[in-house]
């Protein structure tokens, strides 16, 4: 049993992309194929059209055979299902959704689509805000860090303080009881002065 080559979108199978950028859409099949046609719905893509802007590239390599096809400055009309069709080979379909700016806001915010996959534009807008997500939970973390590092330098140079004016403290309190007791002792020496007189 001989199976039949197949066509495959390399990407997703469902696109959607801002008005006035640009469509990029790929296939490849597993054999030499002689020629690869595009399809927009069922009419065969016009490299010739007065749209302008399309373009196709074909490659051929020992495992087989990438055909590239590029629609640039994206307009409303570009939606719809296309078909990659390399002769000899089973076709294979992506569908792309041109949208405006605020449509794309929209669906970005909404998430899902009606298919309840995610689209690719949304699949980007998503991973940044995870990218921004992330950046922000480091960033609270750097700056709650060096904030304990401060706090924990200032309790420390405090406690440092404390300790120094302690000691001096009992320094000082060391050397005026010094002081108390040598006068004490000198009262006590001249008082036995004058009773050893009296007694001569």
């Amino acid at each position: 049993m001989v199976l039949a080559a197949r066509a495959k979108i390399l990407g997703s199978t469902e696109i959607h992309v801002k008005r006035d950028s640009t469509i990029a859409l790929a296939c490849s099949v597993n054999i030499h194929a002689p020629s690869v046609i595009w399809y927009q719905g069922s009419s065969i893509v016009d490299f010739d059209s007065l749209r302008g802007g399309i373009s196709l590239e074909t490659e051929k390599t020992d495992t087989g055979t990438t055909s590239r096809l590029m629609l640039t400055r994206a307009s409303l009309r570009d939606s719809g299902n296309y078909t990659c069709m390399p002769t000899g080979a089973i076709p294979a379909s992506v569908r792309v959704h041109v949208l405006t700016a605020n449509t794309l806001y929209e669906i970005s915010q909404r998430g899902l689509n009606t298919a309840g996959e995610q689209p690719a534009a949304m699949q980007t807008s998503k991973g940044l805000h995870v990218a921004r997500t992330k950046l922000a939970i480091v960033t609270i973390c750097l700056l709650t860090l060096t904030a304990w590092q401060r706090f924990t330098f200032i309790s420390h140079m405090t406690s440092v303080q404390f300790i120094n004016s302690r000691f001096w403290q009992l320094q000082e309190e060391q050397f005026n009881g010094w002081l108390i007791s040598r006068k004490q002792c000198s009262r006590q020496q001249n008082k036995w002065h004058r009773a050893d007189r009296r007694k001569s």
